[in-house]
């Protein structure tokens, strides 16, 4: 688990849920499902999924280590906790 701080700034996850499904040769293919309140939708091109891919790569990279990101919600847990 990663903490993606506001000071961040803004990122191209974008508002909505999605994940990669990538199943292995023969198939050799990638599927992007995307979720939202309304719905779902089923992306197969390869530019769609090349794009939502290197969303969560930039989402990663921008994000808090995942030791920094321990640190930090124990840091905000221990301040909700403080009386």
């Amino acid at each position: 688990m990663q903490v993606l701080p506001f000071t961040a700034g803004a990122c191209q996850g974008g508002p909505y849920s999605y994940l990669i499904y990538s199943f292995p040769p023969p198939a050799e293919l990638e599927v992007a499902l995307l979720e939202n309140f309304a719905g779902h939708a089923y992306l197969e091109s390869r530019e769609d999924t090349v794009r939502l891919g290197g969303a969560f790569d930039h989402l990663g990279a921008s994000a808090l280590s995942t030791l920094d990101s321990e640190a930090r919600i124990v840091q905000i847990a221990g301040e909700m906790t403080d009386p």
